[in-house]
Protein backbone atom coordinates (compact mmCIF):
# COMPACT_ATOMS: atom_id res chain seq x y z
CA UNK A 1 0.00 0.00 0.00
CA UNK A 2 1.71 3.27 -1.47
CA UNK A 3 0.05 6.30 -0.11
CA UNK A 4 0.83 9.78 -0.02
CA UNK A 5 -0.90 12.11 1.98
CA UNK A 6 0.51 15.66 2.06
CA UNK A 7 -0.96 17.38 5.35
CA UNK A 8 0.52 21.33 5.70
CA UNK A 9 0.61 21.47 9.44
CA UNK A 10 1.69 25.31 8.73
CA UNK A 11 -1.74 26.11 7.42
CA UNK A 12 -3.66 24.00 9.52
CA UNK A 13 -2.22 26.04 12.20
CA UNK A 14 -2.97 29.11 10.89
CA UNK A 15 -6.27 28.23 10.30
CA UNK A 16 -7.22 28.15 14.01
CA UNK A 17 -5.03 31.24 14.49
CA UNK A 18 -7.36 33.37 12.43
CA UNK A 19 -10.22 31.74 13.97
CA UNK A 20 -8.62 32.81 17.54
CA UNK A 21 -7.07 30.13 18.78
CA UNK A 22 -4.27 31.08 20.49
CA UNK A 23 -0.70 30.00 18.42
CA UNK A 24 1.06 27.40 20.66
CA UNK A 25 -2.26 25.68 21.00
CA UNK A 26 -2.91 26.11 17.03
CA UNK A 27 0.37 24.61 16.12
CA UNK A 28 -0.57 21.63 19.37
CA UNK A 29 -3.97 20.89 17.34
CA UNK A 30 -1.92 20.87 13.95
CA UNK A 31 0.92 18.38 15.32
CA UNK A 32 -1.62 16.16 16.87
CA UNK A 33 -3.75 15.56 13.92
CA UNK A 34 -0.35 15.13 11.88
CA UNK A 35 0.33 12.00 14.62
CA UNK A 36 -2.71 10.63 14.46
CA UNK A 37 -2.96 10.91 10.75
CA UNK A 38 0.62 9.40 10.59
CA UNK A 39 -0.13 6.34 13.14
CA UNK A 40 -3.27 5.98 10.94
CA UNK A 41 -1.25 5.52 7.65
CA UNK A 42 1.59 3.35 9.93
CA UNK A 43 -1.15 0.82 11.25
CA UNK A 44 -2.95 0.18 7.98
CA UNK A 45 0.27 -0.72 6.38
CA UNK A 46 0.94 -3.12 9.03
CA UNK A 47 -2.58 -4.84 8.30
CA UNK A 48 -1.33 -4.89 5.03
CA UNK A 49 1.58 -6.25 4.98
CA UNK A 50 0.04 -9.43 8.17
CA UNK A 51 -2.59 -10.74 5.27
CA UNK A 52 0.24 -10.45 2.97
CA UNK A 53 2.46 -12.44 5.15
CA UNK A 54 -0.45 -14.79 5.87
CA UNK A 55 -1.54 -14.91 1.96
CA UNK A 56 1.92 -16.59 1.93
CA UNK A 57 1.70 -18.98 4.70
CA UNK A 58 -1.58 -20.48 3.22
CA UNK A 59 0.20 -21.03 -0.45
CA UNK A 60 3.64 -21.84 1.69
CA UNK A 61 1.31 -25.06 3.61
CA UNK A 62 -0.33 -25.82 0.74
CA UNK A 63 2.83 -26.67 -1.10
CA UNK A 64 4.47 -28.32 1.84
CA UNK A 65 1.07 -30.88 2.61
CA UNK A 66 1.53 -31.51 -1.22
CA UNK A 67 4.68 -32.50 -0.80
CA UNK A 68 3.60 -34.58 2.17
CA UNK A 69 0.92 -36.33 1.06
CA UNK A 70 3.65 -37.76 -2.27
CA UNK A 71 6.19 -38.91 0.07
CA UNK A 72 3.74 -40.55 2.49
CA UNK A 73 2.97 -42.62 -1.43
CA UNK A 74 6.83 -42.98 -1.90
CA UNK A 75 7.03 -44.30 1.62
CA UNK A 76 3.95 -46.85 1.01
CA UNK A 77 5.35 -47.54 -2.11
CA UNK A 78 9.02 -48.50 -0.85
CA UNK A 79 7.77 -50.51 2.23
CA UNK A 80 5.44 -52.66 0.02
CA UNK A 81 8.36 -53.13 -2.52
CA UNK A 82 10.93 -53.83 0.59
CA UNK A 83 8.51 -56.71 2.05
CA UNK A 84 7.72 -58.34 -1.47
CA UNK A 85 11.51 -58.65 -1.98
CA UNK A 86 11.89 -59.94 1.80
CA UNK A 87 9.06 -62.53 0.80
CA UNK A 88 10.84 -63.39 -2.21
CA UNK A 89 14.30 -63.97 -0.52
CA UNK A 90 12.43 -66.54 2.22
CA UNK A 91 10.13 -67.95 -0.31
CA UNK A 92 6.69 -66.69 0.86
CA UNK A 93 5.74 -65.05 -1.85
Amino acid sequence: MDSLIEFDTLAYARRFREAGVAGPQAEAYAEALRNAVARGLAARARAEASRRDAAEFTDLMARFTAKLVVMRWVIIFLSILMLAMNGRLYGVF
